[in-house]
């Protein structure tokens, strides 16, 4: 699915497109080409269509790896505050709730800190089954979301006697300007173990409802993204093309309240203490198999 003109990605005289109000709508002459395109980016900006220049780090984390990578989500503050660290340990990003009645989470680039404006934002429902991220555009007198980023649905699952959370995810490619669907991976349910049950390939250790995977959208049989737990607050997150390390992120980080109950149709699933084993009434615990 791409984005008809894919304006948000291209050069600003480019194939953006032009609202009602814009010169090119009104029969100028081909003189006032240069007022055409002032006016069209600014109308573009204004929707949200483009943004300003980003700086080299968040290009870093927006864009995709040329191959898979693997990072480190640790968790604070009773998942008030989550942190993605590289393999080396140095800190990328830090994503903030700073109030339980907030709808949104304020995600910063570890080099500016966390004192100052967020450079992005992650949004949601009520319900916490509708996720929108973003870039921050700020100047001095104001605060407005940029450019969209990521979508995120979630919807609850019963598989066998267990219960699941479904992930579908649209990432926007800023290579080529188009959208790409990704879909979370369904676990299987295990009889002998009476639990439901994913292959992880080692990368994932502690049983969790926050372990899932992610893979196009229709095909179960690729993974384009791992969270899993390794220790105490600590998930292992690898990704691959197309998510970036920021998309990577915001979608592990949506999954906080996975932990204190999945949605379902007729009601909230029941609290209960993290165990390895999950019925239809408690949580979903993915390990390896």
């Amino acid at each position: 699915m791409v984005f008809a003109e894919a304006a948000w990605l291209r050069p600003l005289r480019w194939g953006l497109p032009f609202s009602k109000e814009s010169p090119r709508q009104k029969g100028n002459s081909a003189d006032d080409c240069h007022a055409w395109a002032a006016f069209d980016a600014a109308d573009a900006m204004e929707r949200g269509l483009v943004g300003p220049a980003t700086s080299p780090e968040e290009d870093r984390l927006v864009k995709a790896p040329h191959r898979e990578r693997r990072l480190t989500v640790r968790v604070l503050k009773n998942g008030a505050e989550h942190r993605l660290v590289d393999d080396s340990g140095e800190l990328l990003l830090v994503a903030k709730h700073r109030h339980s009645s907030d709808q949104r989470i304020d995600i910063y680039l570890a080099s500016a800190g966390t004192d100052g404006p967020a450079s992005f934002v992650l949004t949601f429902d009520e319900d916490r089954t509708e996720f929108r991220l973003a870039r921050v555009e700020t100047n001095e007198s104001c605060e407005s979301k940029g450019r969209e980023l990521l979508r995120i649905a979630q919807t609850g699952e019963e598989i066998g006697d267990g219960a699941c959370m479904y992930l579908d995810v649209t990432v926007h490619d800023v290579d080529v300007g188009a959208t790409m669907q990704l879909g979370s991976k369904r676990p299987v349910w295990n009889e002998k173990l009476q639990s439901l049950t994913m292959d992880f390939g080692g990368r994932c250790s502690k049983a969790s409802q926050r372990n899932f995977q992610l893979g196009p959208m229709g095909n179960e049989d690729d993974s384009l993204m791992f969270f899993g737990k390794i220790a105490r607050n600590t998930f292992n997150l690898d990704y691959a093309k197309p998510l970036g390390a920021l998309h990577a992120f915001a979608v592990a980080i949506s999954t906080q309240h996975w932990e204190n109950g999945l949605f379902r149709p007729e009601g909230e699933w029941n609290s209960v203490d993290q165990t390895q084993k999950w019925t239809k009434d408690d949580h979903l615990a993915h390990q390896d198999s």
